[in-house]
């Protein structure tokens, strides 16, 4: 006995015509959230060129990002008109555009702060 499902305005009976359907509808979402999308690489190093492992790439905006491997390098996927936001602890964070590059090294600089005075404590 076949069942009958509605999707939205549409009501379908399971069976095969509900498995093409369902494909149809999920290969179109990621045709749509692919169309504008491309793929950014980079590598995140300091200022005397070496690479900075766990740096933080995330989309301004959103709970996306990435953090660096060992050798600094990284690889999102983004659209032409996000911005990045590199972060390493210890370093200036930095916002880049995308502007449809598909390839953006950073160089981070380190985050000094200048002290008055220094308390020493000891147990």
């Amino acid at each position: 006995m076949k069942k009958k499902f509605c999707i939205g305005n549409l009501s379908y009976r399971t069976g095969f015509q509900l498995l093409i359907l369902f494909l149809s509808l999920l290969l179109t979402n990621q045709l749509q959230a692919q169309e504008g999308s491309i793929t950014v690489r980079g590598k995140v190093t300091d200022q005397s060129d070496q690479p900075l492992p766990g740096a933080t790439i995330t989309i301004v905006g959103t709970t996306k990002g990435v953090i660096t491997d060992n050798y600094g390098n990284y690889v999102i996927d983004a659209e032409p008109s996000d911005q990045f936001i590199f972060s390493f602890l210890g370093m200036k964070s930095l916002i880049i555009d995308v502007e449809n590059r598909t390839t953006i090294d950073i160089k981070l600089e380190d985050k000094t702060s200048e002290l008055d005075e220094v308390t020493v404590v000891a147990f």
